[in-house]
């Protein structure tokens, strides 16, 4: 959908990965700008069918890692250390409460705790504990109190267990929701549907994959 008086122009890129790399070299500075992104990822359903919507069509995701600060004992002496696993242990726990008890039934949220590593040895108890996870929201509010709770959480354990020094807490990635351009989505199933038949497109739901990086926001490029 070029601006009047300018020839349409396509960019492919291939994976979110390449995008965010490609933009962080000058691709908008190199080459003119698009007016629309056409968003493709693979879901899981019928060989042959397209889906999509307009509005919010991926969720926003949040990928942080945790390392948790205690202090290193021999196994027969528990009591001269500050124990990171049960650290660990207790935070992932209260983690999970954050859905539960924090976001109403009416909102959507995901808290994924995918990853815990801690020592190598079962008669050491390690010096830190190191935790990654994974939000996925729909809300830019949401996702605002889910991120504090698990900031709120996590220093609290800490200070709970007696930890020698605060937590890290690292941003490991961040995704934006994607919200459609309802304009360009639609003249997008029109095309299709004439292309593929009205039978293989259908609307779809929001879904939990986020791919989109931000900086397509940034330079505000409608998407579809």
């Amino acid at each position: 959908m070029p601006s009047e008086g300018r020839s349409p122009r396509l960019a492919v890129l291939i994976d979110a990965d390449n995008a965010s790399a490609k933009i962080a070299d000058g691709l908008f500075e190199r080459f003119p700008k698009p007016d629309v992104i056409l968003g493709q990822h693979v879901m899981v359903g019928s060989a042959g069918d397209i889906g999509g919507r307009t509005g919010t069509i991926t969720s926003a995701a949040d990928s942080l890692q945790i390392r948790l600060f205690g202090r290193g004992a021999h196994g027969s002496m528990p009591q001269a250390s500050i124990d990171p696993v049960v650290m660990a242990a207790s935070t992932v726990m209260r983690l999970q409460t954050i859905v539960s008890r924090e976001i109403s039934p009416n909102e959507a949220a995901v808290v994924t705790i995918g990853s815990l590593q801690a020592g190598t040895k079962e008669n050491v108890i390690p010096e830190e504990a190191v935790i990654k996870l994974n939000v996925r929201t729909y809300d830019p509010g949401v996702r605002k109190r889910v991120l504090a709770a698990i900031e709120r959480i996590v220093k609290a354990e800490c200070a709970a267990s007696g930890a020698p020094k605060p937590p890290e807490i690292t941003t490991l990635d961040s995704y934006p929701m994607g919200l459609n351009d309802a304009g360009a989505s639609q003249r997008i199933v029109e095309a299709f549907r004439r292309h593929f038949s009205e039978v293989r497109v259908k609307q779809t739901g929001p879904t939990s994959a986020s791919d989109l990086p931000r900086a397509f926001r940034l330079a505000r490029i409608r998407s579809t």
